[in-house]
């Protein structure tokens, strides 16, 4: 379209200009014809470099799944043993339990000796 545009200051000053462009094009480059957006650029680097964007999926996805079911994993295994997840609460209800009979004992012998 910048070819054939009205206004000459917006067309291609020379047959080269043209020419570059067209190369840039068949390059998977970024070409000068219009302003060129991030979502644009990023597509022709995409393109240029299949293989790299390909490998960097690949592994992301590889990543994020091994996360998501290593979570999974730790959470069944966290719940499904039998300490699991009320092993925590058992300690601070033996720890309150202990104490309560120190408590009580400690009154019992402060008691028999008055």
């Amino acid at each position: 379209m910048k070819a054939l545009e009205k206004d000459r200051d917006r067309r291609y000053e020379t047959a080269n200009g043209l020419a570059a462009d067209v190369r840039r094009h068949l390059k998977n480059e970024p070409v000068n014809a219009g302003p060129p957006s991030a979502g644009y650029r990023l597509g022709k680097l995409v393109r240029r470099n299949r293989g790299t964007f390909a490998a960097l999926a690949i592994i992301a996805v590889v990543m994020v799944g091994a996360t998501i079911i290593r979570s999974r994993s730790y959470t069944r295994t966290r719940t499904a043993s039998p300490g699991g997840a009320a092993r925590g609460q058992l300690r601070s209800s033996t720890g309150l339990a202990r104490s309560w009979a120190y408590a009580y004992r400690r009154r019992a012998a402060c008691g028999a000796r008055a």
